[in-house]
């Protein structure tokens, strides 16, 4: 496909190309591996490690700490933000898997809040409203799962407990609200949404 897209010159430079083939080699090699339960585990952790210190470095070199600015200053946010996002539905997935024990979920419960927050503080807006949906979407299919067990309702009652403490929070609420709609051109996409409108009309 690439090459395609070469030989009918619609990539000018190499780099182009480069920027194509490396995520597909790691795709391929990725999709040529068998990992156990626990070096999945691993695997994950080492992914969310890295995003979380990425993140901090973004948040304290670029903004200087957690507070929401009217100019985003972040390098490449657009392009961070949907890994912020990943790291953090792979942290809260695994705080419901069944497997991780008690202690470990809320480990990762906390891990999903702090990535969250740091996600707010870059205000990647869209990567934030798809961790939302999305982690609704999997804590339904939690509670609707079949089974109970005392794990099952720690985890959940923990989740409950710190979504209603947010909610209830001025300031959690405010730092959300300002992360999504301060400084906003026209809507939460900051006028995309009429762009591709007028591009699908064209």
């Amino acid at each position: 496909l690439v090459l395609t897209f070469y030989g009918a010159g619609l990539i000018a430079e190499t780099s182009d190309i480069r920027t194509m083939l490396i995520p597909l080699i790691g795709l391929i090699i990725g999709s040529c591996m068998e990992l156990g339960g626990r070096r999945m585990s691993f695997a994950i952790w080492c992914y969310i490690a890295i995003i979380g210190v990425v993140l901090m470095q973004q948040i304290m070199v670029n903004i200087g700490g957690f507070e929401i600015l009217d100019y985003y200053l972040t390098n490449a946010k657009n392009a961070f933000g949907p890994m912020v996002c990943m790291a953090a539905l792979a942290s809260f997935t695994m705080a419901l898997y069944p497997k991780t024990g008690s202690l470990m979920s809320i480990v990762y419960i906390l891990a999903a809040i702090a990535l969250c927050v740091g996600l707010l503080t870059i205000r990647a807006r869209f990567a934030t409203v798809v961790l939302f949906v999305l982690a609704l979407i999997i804590f339904i299919r939690y509670l609707r799962g079949a089974g109970k067990s005392p794990k099952k309702s720690i985890v959940s009652f923990t989740i409950i407990g710190v979504v209603v403490v947010l909610l209830l929070n001025e300031t959690a609420r405010t730092y959300i609200i300002n992360s999504l709609f301060q400084n906003r051109e026209t809507d939460i996409t900051s006028g995309r949404t009429e762009a591709y409108t007028e591009a699908i009309n064209v």
